[in-house]
């Protein structure tokens, strides 16, 4: 793929990833996919080709995804977020960022371990600048 974070692969994952194959149609995710799509030219009409089969013998390949019903428990698995679909979204852009950027968690993980001892030292007060 030539840029996992294009915004409307980001947006559909996103999608996909909370409310499973039911929130995505097939043929969006053929569009996105397609969109920022660097490997072989008849590789994704291929794909296209054998869901159009099984969907003309009765049969849906979408639901042997392991994305069929969406990830909702495990993207919620830790962290702090607003609630709704904004939270919702946050978690599952750090999910596809844990899952596709190298070093990401690592740097994720440096990250919080420095605000967590930086929460744990002793503050001094604040002067009082109040003027009576």
């Amino acid at each position: 793929m030539s840029n996992p974070f294009d915004a409307a692969l980001v947006r559909t994952a996103a999608r996909l990833l909370m409310g499973g194959t039911a929130d995505v149609s097939p043929e969006e995710l053929t569009d996105v996919w397609r969109s920022v799509w660097a490997g072989p030219p008849g590789h994704l009409d291929r794909i296209t080709a054998a869901h159009l089969a099984a969907d003309h013998a009765g049969g849906d390949l979408r639901a042997f995804s392991s994305l069929t019903h969406g990830l909702p428990g495990w993207v919620r698995a830790g962290g702090i977020a607003p609630d709704g679909q904004l939270g919702e979204a946050a978690i599952t852009l750090s999910t596809v960022q844990y899952l596709l950027v190298p070093g990401w968690a690592e740097d994720l993980h440096r990250y919080q371990d420095r605000m967590d001892r930086l929460l744990a030292m002793p503050t001094t007060p604040a002067p009082d600048d109040r003027v009576m």
